[in-house]
């Protein structure tokens, strides 16, 4: 399947990334306003091409309003629950390889209803999900997807927007814009785990504080990012130094997953686990 990679300019909504944008249809539009469908299939594996309009084609469709406060951004995707398989759209990225960490952005409006995104792989039309994240929005709300996927440059990587299951419901289209996947981590497992040493979180389980520190003077001018178990990013500081500071006021109670990554170059340093009692 021939693929091009795009890069577009969105200002309004501020999305950072780490990388290129690996989706090249993220926006559902042309810069003429015209609606795009290409590089998107529905649940029944036809591309959207086929039917690019407003209406619903296996559980797929166009949906012309978007979270942007630019008029020009007219366009979104709407999937609607399906049975007896899930209704989705879906798109595939491939030329990927060794051991990465992918990051899913992906804005949705799921009223009454449930909805959320799915990243894996496929093989043989055989999608193997890696990990998702579902959940409801009344009004438009940006939520991020963190995984890591070990693949070979011939694999697919899949992105499915899902609308989940329903039968005889009346169950309100979800309503998707702006999906971005990108890598903020190139590396390779061993090598996360020799950087991972090198890194100490204390105390861990924490209380009230908790400090983390690089034992190493190699790594200065760093970028702590902070993920509930959803993969949203609750905390992001910079610091010149190698040592950072966690209160639970921040974040509150509960578990959580951590990134170090050098600002400018966003290499990564690290990842692990961390507990607020």
């Amino acid at each position: 399947m021939k693929k091009t990679i795009t890069t577009f300019v969105f200002v309004i909504i501020a999305v950072v990334s780490y990388g290129q944008n690996l989706i090249s249809n993220w926006q559902f539009q042309y810069p003429t306003m015209q609606p795009r469908c290409d590089g998107w299939f529905n649940s029944c594996g036809k591309e959207l091409t086929a039917n690019c309009d407003t209406n619903l084609y296996c559980n797929v469709g166009l949906y012309n309003q978007s979270p942007s406060l630019i008029p020009e951004d007219v366009w979104s995707l709407k999937v609607k629950a399906g049975f007896p398989q899930e209704g989705f759209a879906e798109t595939y990225i491939t030329g990927q390889s060794g051991t990465n960490i992918y990051e899913l952005k992906f804005w949705m409006k799921a009223t009454n209803w449930q909805g959320g995104a799915k990243i894996g792989t496929n093989t043989q039309n055989l999608f193997t999900e890696s990990k998702a994240l579902i959940d409801t929005a009344a009004f438009w709300k940006q939520f991020t997807l963190i995984d890591t996927l070990t693949t070979k440059s011939s694999d697919t990587i899949t992105v499915r927007l899902t609308a989940g299951l329903g039968d005889f419901c009346v169950c309100p289209p979800i309503n998707f814009a702006f999906i971005e996947l990108t890598k903020i981590g190139v590396t390779s497992v061993n090598d996360i785990d020799k950087l991972d040493k090198i890194i100490k979180a204390y105390p861990n389980p924490a209380n009230n504080k908790m400090n983390i520190e690089v034992a190493s003077d190699k790594y200065s001018n760093l970028t702590l990012d902070i993920y509930n178990t959803i993969g949203q990013r609750v905390a992001s500081r910079q610091t010149i130094g190698n040592w950072f500071k966690i209160d639970k006021n921040e974040i509150g109670q509960g578990f959580y997953f951590y990134q170090l990554h050098t600002t400018t170059d966003k290499k990564l340093i690290g990842q692990g686990k961390i507990i607020f009692e």
